[in-house]
């Protein structure tokens, strides 16, 4: 096991049929919505998660334009962890890559993070070292409290991702030793 992510061998959708991509010819830009209507999450997908002993804390969508380089960040935003979601790739190309990295001084991750531009630092700044990436064709369980950024390929890039909480622990995001732990059944 890698510690980042893992292939899932899931056989539903996280959205209902009811959610509508936006038309990506019109889009000029990156952009991020919740999907919080409850009509609009699968039941399938509630009903698996529940049955695990996980909740689904939000579903996000992301959109991307072609040969878009994000930049390194955790989505913790201020510090590292071992915080997962699940994420689906909606994407005509197969050449889309999730990247994570290595800090060679992960004391100044703090530092590097405070910043009210909301990320727009320079990889050099990380003094990060690649460590592994996938190219996501299916689902994923992937660690992203854990320094990582995505480079698009030749096309747009939609992604439909969840967080979880344990049941008996709704505060708390879900993590990965307890993840894989849970998801076992289905990791590749």
């Amino acid at each position: 096991m890698n510690g980042l992510w893992h292939r899932l061998n899931l056989d539903f959708e996280p959205i209902s049929e009811f959610y509508q991509f936006p038309d990506s010819q019109r889009e000029k830009a990156k952009y991020t919505d919740h999907i919080d209507e409850p009509q609009l999450i699968n039941p399938e997908f509630s009903e698996w998660a529940y049955n695990l002993g996980l909740g689904i804390t939000r579903i996000e969508r992301f959109s991307s334009n072609p040969n878009y380089r994000m930049y390194i960040h955790t989505d913790n935003a201020d510090f590292i962890n071992d915080t997962v979601k699940i994420i689906w790739c909606y994407c005509p190309t197969d050449d889309h890559s999730m990247i994570w990295y290595d800090l060679k001084d992960e004391e100044n991750f703090m530092e590097i993070t405070d910043n009210d531009s909301g990320g727009t630092m320079k990889f050099e700044d990380w003094n990060a070292i690649e460590k592994t990436r996938v190219t996501i064709t299916k689902p994923i369980l992937a660690n992203v409290g854990r320094p990582h950024n995505i480079e698009n390929g030749q096309s747009y890039r939609h992604v439909v991702c969840a967080w979880f909480h344990k049941l008996k622990e709704p505060e708390l995001d879900l993590q990965w030793n307890d993840a894989v732990k849970l998801m076992k059944d289905y990791l590749e």
